[in-house]
């Protein structure tokens, strides 16, 4: 199937996928089934994966056990896709959100990468943002310091958009308390807030 960021039209699912996904799931349900497949099957068999419609796949983990490298390439493409078309306002629902709630064990995998990105990008949308702090406070994407030197650099950063500086402000506060705790007094007692009571 196509994916979505080859510009298919997710919002119905053709009764045929609907059969290879199930099929997909008896025959992977087998011993030794995965591990049979060669490269080219695996990366046709990836791409059935975005189209679930409860997260992931029920053999995703074991496959990506047995085809890690491949899948953390093809799952670091469908994000960057994701981030590079996720809207500023509002949420979009494609990997990042599935990796959370459905894929607790990819969170360290992917954890450094949306560490990296972050380092040089800013997050599309807050809902973006969110996700991608989840993964790497989950998946042990960095260390403290490196958190708290990021969120000072995001906060210092005057092109950093408005409604993300309070999440930037709560991951300092997180990974380096008393500095972020004094800048935040600071913070609140200047005139700087539209609305202290929203940014808190």
């Amino acid at each position: 199937p196509d994916l979505r960021s080859e510009g298919a039209d997710t919002s119905g699912i053709p009764y045929a996928l609907i059969f290879a996904m199930a099929g997909l799931d008896i025959e992977f349900a087998g011993d030794g089934a995965i591990a049979a497949l060669t490269k080219a099957q695996a990366r046709r068999a990836l791409r059935y994966v975005p189209w679930e419609l409860n997260g992931f796949p029920r053999w995703f983990e074991a496959f990506f056990r047995q085809w890690r490298a491949l899948i953390l390439d093809f799952l670091w493409s469908e994000i960057l896709w994701e981030l590079a078309n996720t809207p500023a306002e509002g949420s979009f629902s494609h990997i990042l959100s599935d990796i959370i709630y459905h894929g607790p064990w990819l969170q360290e995998e992917v954890a450094p990468r949306l560490f990296a990105w972050l380092s040089t990008h800013h997050a599309p949308s807050v809902c973006a943002l969110s996700y991608m702090r989840t993964i790497i406070l989950k998946g042990q994407g960095a260390t403290a310091a490196q958190i708290a030197a990021l969120a000072r650099g995001n906060i210092n950063d005057t092109t950093t958009p408005a409604d993300q500086r309070p999440i930037w402000y709560a991951l300092w506060v997180d990974s380096e308390p008393a500095p972020a705790i004094r800048a935040l007094d600071i913070l609140f007692a200047s005139n700087a807030l539209d609305d202290r009571r929203s940014f808190a």
